[in-house]
């Protein structure tokens, strides 16, 4: 048996950009890892605030922080500098307004008992809920990892050995959002299984307003559109636009119904928040895919000429990215 102190070296990967005075959370709960043989990357990615400092001084405290940083180029790119500046055999991945369980990386190593093991994800639980936006996230389980981890893992809470990682190049930095599908596409490609480890645990907030929950939508339609341009075979925007087309447009025929039959609810509001919510959100993630196809910038990689297979690509693509 391996005693605690010569257990392989584990890195932590977390990117960041201009959340100085968010960091402290995150940073504590990486730092309280039961995990013995453990590194903690920081990557700025080019912040204009004060992050880059508060990092040093986390670093200067603790000998397992280490720090780097880039010119701005999006959370793919950054956590693939942290790959590069890695030690450890496994990498895992959390994002800079997360906080981890204890026996988060314990148990995300402990899922890796099978060489064919490629990669680990873990459970996301959303705090309790503060207003109706939070609360419908919840309720439709934005954070909900469980229904993906069959082809990728969120970045939020995802790890995957080192050598796997370098197979497949590391994230692929045309995207800006759904870089963590695509990887869990070329890792499944390559004949490597994931697993889903219940017990490791992370925590996240859901967004709190409109903006930010309508913002992350159209991100995920962009993030579709470019999944089509990489795998073309696999995507198709029109038939998707199509698609989110009829929906929406049910959804707002039916509308005031809705309003009627709220009468007859244990809570109208919310129901009519929701329903309006749904709505709202098929058109930011269609106005997402369309944006991009237009405007969206030429994928230069290599493109799957033919469509990758379903047992590869799953059966959920409709909600792709993150």
């Amino acid at each position: 048996m391996v005693s605690e102190e010569d257990k392989p070296i584990v890195s932590v990967i977390v990117p960041t950009y201009n959340r100085g005075g968010m960091l402290g959370d995150c940073i504590g709960s990486l730092q309280q890892q039961s995990y013995p043989n453990l590194e903690i990357i920081l990557v700025d990615d080019g912040s204009t605030d004060d992050t880059l400092k508060v990092l040093e001084e986390y670093a200067g405290e603790d000998e397992r922080i280490r720090v780097f940083s880039q010119e701005n180029n999006g959370s793919y790119s950054a956590r693939n500098l942290g790959i590069k500046e890695s030690k450890g055999g496994i990498i895992c991945f959390t994002d800079d307004d997360c906080i981890v369980d204890k026996e988060w990386v314990s148990r995300l190593v402990a899922a890796y008992d099978d060489e064919r093991v490629g990669g680990v994800g873990g459970q996301i639980i959303a705090y309790p809920p503060e207003n109706m936006i939070e609360r419908y996230c919840d309720e439709i389980g934005l954070l909900g990892q469980e229904r993906l981890s069959s082809v990728y893992f969120m970045t939020a809470n995802a790890s995957y050995r080192m050598s796997v990682l370098e197979e497949v190049g590391g994230f692929d930095t045309y995207f800006k959002s759904s870089g963590d599908a695509d990887m869990g596409v070329m890792v499944h490609e390559r004949g490597y299984a994931t697993k889903y480890a219940r017990d490791a645990v992370i925590h996240h907030r859901h967004r709190s307003t409109l903006r930010n929950l309508v913002r992350q939508k159209f991100f995920h339609g962009t993030g579709y559109s470019c999944m089509h341009r990489k795998y073309a075979k696999n995507f198709n925007p029109g038939k998707m636009i199509a698609k989110l087309a009829v929906t929406g447009l049910k959804g707002l025929v039916l509308y005031p119904f809705m309003m009627i039959k709220a009468v007859t609810v244990h809570e109208p509001r919310f129901y009519l928040t929701k329903r309006f919510l749904d709505v709202a959100l098929i058109y930011a993630y269609m106005a997402g895919i369309i944006h991009d196809s237009l405007f969206g910038r030429k994928y230069t990689g290599d493109r799957h000429e033919k469509a990758v297979p379903p047992e590869v690509m799953g059966s959920t693509p409709g909600g792709w990215g993150s």
